[in-house]
């Protein structure tokens, strides 16, 4: 089938406007390479229409400006594909063929066959430049769209390499644009397919750039989420540890005064709905200052945390709480406990610190003793557990003044 020249000029034009047009569409405000590829598209479409009207423009005009165009959209295609792999090279690399294509124009315009020859090898060079581009950056792109690119400037290479050998063995006239043939018709269907590919190649490079990168986003995105999650979970229990020292004397690792008063009205407030009773003991180191003054803080830091841990092992419950009040006082908060069972929990704490055997040569007993009081009953609604504290610190002072080392009850 031969189609006639005029119709297949207006075939490329038409692909060319479209696809140029589609492209922009597609790279509006999100590829710079397509904008260079849709420049690139226009260009070409230039080319045809100069060619397509010679007789209006004459030999000269037409040849130099359209072979000028030619050179300059694949210096354009150039151009877009070292911007999509963001490569920088010689500026004079990709433009240089452009010029030399004009003098080549215009030097040899009245010998066609050298003129065809000069400007066809520089067209097919920039193919070969933009084929070496690809195939270089093949392992770094993903996606098939590079492929396309691939086959599309191959067919380029061949259809302008006929060109050549046509121009070196004479045959230059079956190449006349103005000449209808199989020649002419095979040449610009070609370049129809062509031109589809190059813009189906470089459209889908940039959507699977996109999903690639959105792929990889996601990705980041996950093991950024999972990094918060980690460092949440890390400040979640630094969080915890801090409250825990919030509420914890740093010396003997019990709990401190502010825990202490939280605990006991809690406890209160539960032995006042329940009508259990609740005990409180108030416990202090005998002549603690003496020690302190005579072995010196850092052997009265150990007597304190000696002290403290017995006190905790001794306690009756696992739920009872042990605290230290301040300096050598201490306190324990222990639920559902009567008179007659807080009497035998003192004493047992009571016999425990004595128990360690601590030197104390300032003390009547020849080492270190505590005196205990304590209280127990249901905690009133006026009160609380205020009433009961005070209650055991009377009775602290009552077994102090009693000889120290004993228990009183408040």
């Amino acid at each position: 089938m031969i189609l006639s020249m005029p119709t297949l000029m207006a075939a490329i034009v038409l692909t060319s406007t479209v696809l140029a047009l589609s492209i922009a569409a597609v790279a509006y405000r999100r590829s710079r390479a397509l904008w260079i590829w849709a420049l690139a598209l226009t260009a070409h479409t230039l080319a045809f229409i100069v060619t397509a009207m010679r007789a209006q423009f004459g030999d000269f005009w037409t040849i130099t400006i359209g072979n000028t165009l030619l050179a300059t959209t694949f210096a354009l295609f150039a151009a877009g594909l070292l911007e999509f792999q963001q490569r920088r090279r010689p500026r004079w690399l990709t433009w240089e063929p452009v010029p030399v294509v004009v003098m080549g124009s215009m030097v040899w315009l009245d010998h066609s066959g050298a003129r065809s020859i000069i400007t066809s090898t520089v067209l097919i060079l920039q193919c070969l430049f933009i084929l070496l581009a690809l195939i270089g950056q093949r392992r770094q792109v993903a996606g098939r769209g590079q492929y396309l690119l691939m086959v599309g400037f191959s067919l380029l290479v061949m259809v302008i390499g006929y060109r050549v050998v046509e121009a070196v063995s004479g045959r230059i006239e079956v190449l006349s644009s103005q000449v209808t043939g199989p020649i002419q018709t095979a040449t610009l269907l070609a370049s129809i397919v062509t031109l589809m590919l190059l813009a189906a190649g470089m459209t889908l490079m940039n959507q699977e750039r996109a999903e690639h990168e959105l792929a990889e986003n996601r990705k980041v995105l996950k093991e950024r989420n999972l990094a918060l999650q980690e460092y949440a979970a890390e400040l979640e229990t630094a969080n915890q540890k801090l409250a825990e020292l919030s509420i914890t004397d740093g010396l003997t690792g019990l709990a401190n005064r502010r825990r202490f008063d939280e605990a006991l009205a809690l406890e209160s407030a539960r032995a006042q709905r329940t009508g259990q009773p609740l005990a409180i003991l108030m416990i202090d180191i005998d002549r603690f200052k003496s020690y302190n003054d005579h072995h010196g803080h850092q052997a009265g830091d150990v007597c304190l945390t000696r002290v403290a841990r017995v006190l905790q092992s001794s306690a009756r419950r696992p739920g009872d709480l042990v605290a230290r009040y301040g300096g050598e006082e201490f306190t324990v908060i222990t639920a559902d406990t009567d008179a007659d069972k807080a009497a035998g929990l003192a004493q047992a704490l009571c016999s425990a610190v004595a128990a360690l055997d601590i030197a104390h040569d300032h003390s009547m007993h020849g080492k270190i003793t505590v005196s205990i009081g304590f209280a127990a009953a249901v905690p009133d609604q006026d009160n609380g557990g205020t009433a009961l504290l005070r209650r055991a610190d009377a009775a602290l002072y009552e077994a102090k003044e009693a000889g120290r080392n004993r228990v009183a009850a408040g």
